[in-house]
């Protein structure tokens, strides 16, 4: 009874009652410009219902608006681009192990990721279209458009050709739903939660189309979301925690919706004006000897404009009688202020979104420092999207892979229940980010440069923000400076720079400070 919640008295709280482990939601009924003002609690069919609803409106958005698809695209170049690279780092002093058992253990599992995770027959995945860097960007773009990512793992029957059984599963987030309620079962946003903790159990995943309507136990299947044996997660949640009531979060796109719609309103506007500056737009109004002009009188009905009115390619043209003035209808729409008001716009989604109106425009327009701190301060929020991408996709679909490995024979272990009992051990592994894009490279390698020589920063660094392992880098590099120094003694060559065996090496040596002439000697 350690982990269920007790009221003032000391007595346990009824699962109904416990509200911060159930969905009550405030104000999510309601429509309109900040509507959680308002004070209302409402149910978890409700809440459910809204959020769906939300993330069909920022799915429409991303087909159908440049701004969001900008957005949801840009998130996915910047947080996962090129993929999310594993580098096996096993704690073998933990285990009792050498560093040598260490590289042949990395060794062995590197190769087998490899071959499944990027073989063109798509053994990753279990619908066979994606490799492992896809379903990375699959898992990031489903939980930041619908608020949560749902992948199944799946053991497939082992065939010679298969490097490993394992197979990941994509499943749309929009089949999590939650059945009719004639199941004692608390489910909440689709996923079922242990009455007196609120640990994730099952989740139930409607068998036809999603639809608006309620559901009956029959139309979702159930399935559990632990496996017994290893304790991994066998249905992935792509989600970050935000709300411990929700199990499901909202569209990255839910506060800016509104945002969004106006700026297209706005751009429809001006497209409008663009259109109609081109064409004849006329108001014929009855002009009196004296000058003054006014709206004709109703009397002048006998005039039978449908023969007066000249539709052409440029607008139209009104034959009006004598002592009648036309007089041009000048459009302003969307006014003077549109360039200002898209600009707000922009800067308030790029706030939203903490990636900044530079980096949804693509436009570094300003010094090299205040872009560099802009793509930094983006670089920040993409970290920490990394970080929960890693803990509820890679790490597991890794700890999978390395699992069905030793079940297989192919690890370096001492059985399966050392490598359970041990499992994240043996599973450790450092997620490299895509390489990074620099504005300045040769202002970036001199800073290296600089911060090798003060031993503030090491190779692993370096090479970890390229994507890559340092040590096989360094042991690249080895491999091209032995090289060249091959050629140089075969043809007798100096190709440059084979001898310089680090950064530190390179840096110029100051010149001496030219000496004083020598009394009785001649200067040249």
């Amino acid at each position: 009874m350690a982990a269920v919640i007790l009221d003032l008295n000391g007595h346990p709280i009824r699962p109904e009652a416990s509200f911060g482990q159930h969905v009550r939601r405030s104000g999510a009924h309601l429509q309109g410009t900040l509507v959680n003002w308002a004070n209302h609690v409402v149910t978890s069919r409700i809440a459910e219902r809204e959020k769906r609803k939300i993330g069909e409106r920022a799915e429409d958005l991303y087909v159908n608006s440049s701004i969001a698809h900008a957005v949801i695209e840009g998130l996915n170049i910047e947080t996962v681009g090129t993929g999310l690279t594993p580098t096996p780092t096993p704690d073998f002093e933990a285990l009792g192990r050498d560093e040598a058992w260490s590289d042949k253990y990395a060794s062995a599992i590197w190769r087998l990721f490899k071959a499944w995770a990027f073989d063109p027959r798509k053994w990753c995945d279990a619908t066979r279209r994606a490799s492992f860097y896809q379903l990375e960007v699959l898992a990031y773009f489903q939980w930041k458009l619908h608020g949560i990512g749902l992948f199944q793992v799946r053991i497939e029957p082992a065939t010679p050709l298969r490097p490993s059984r394992l197979s990941l599963l994509p499943i749309c987030p929009t089949r999590l739903q939650t059945p009719n309620k004639k199941t004692k079962a608390e489910i909440y946003d689709g996923v079922e939660v242990d009455p007196r903790t609120g640990a994730v159990r099952a989740v139930h995943i409607a068998k036809k189309t999603a639809s608006p309507h309620l559901r009956l136990v029959g139309d979702t299947q159930r399935v559990p979301v632990w496996h017994e044996q290893t304790g991994l997660p066998q249905v992935l949640l792509v989600a970050d925690v935000r709300n411990i009531a929700e199990y499901r979060q909202d569209s990255i796109l839910a506060p800016v919706i509104a945002e969004i719609k106006n700026n297209d309103d706005f751009v429809e506007a001006a497209l409008v004006k663009a259109v109609t500056q081109n064409l004849i737009a006329l108001y014929v109004a009855l002009q009196y000897p004296d000058g003054s002009t006014m709206s004709p009188p109703p009397a002048s009905g006998a005039i039978d404009w449908s023969e007066r009115v000249h539709e052409i390619a440029k607008g139209t043209i009104i034959e009006g009688p004598p002592g009648y003035k036309p007089e041009p209808v000048q459009n302003t729409a969307p006014g003077p202020g549109y360039d200002v008001m898209w600009r707000s716009i922009i800067s308030r989604v790029g706030a939203a979104t903490q990636r900044g109106s530079e980096n949804i425009l693509r436009e570094y327009n300003s010094s090299y420092s205040a872009s560099q701190a802009s793509i930094e301060n983006a670089d920040r929020f993409a970290d920490y999207d990394r970080m929960v991408l890693v803990g509820t996709f890679c790490q597991p679909a890794w700890a999978w892979l390395c699992y069905e490995a030793v079940l297989a024979g192919r690890l370096p272990v001492e059985s399966r229940a050392d490598f359970l009992e041990n499992l994240h051990a043996y599973t450790e592994a450092d997620w490299l980010p895509p390489p990074a894009r620099r504005i300045d490279k040769k202002k970036e390698a001199e800073h290296d440069q600089k911060r090798l020589a003060t031993n503030t920063t090491t190779y692993a660094d370096i090479h970890g923000r390229m994507g890559r392992h340092w040590k096989a880098a360094l042991r690249q590099r080895a491999r091209e400076l032995a090289y060249m120094r091959e050629l140089e003694a075969e043809f007798g060559v100096d190709m440059g720079g084979a001898s310089v065996p680090d950064a530190q090496a390179a840096e110029p040596k100051p010149e001496p400070e030219p000496q004083p002439a020598q009394e009785g000697t001649d200067e040249a």
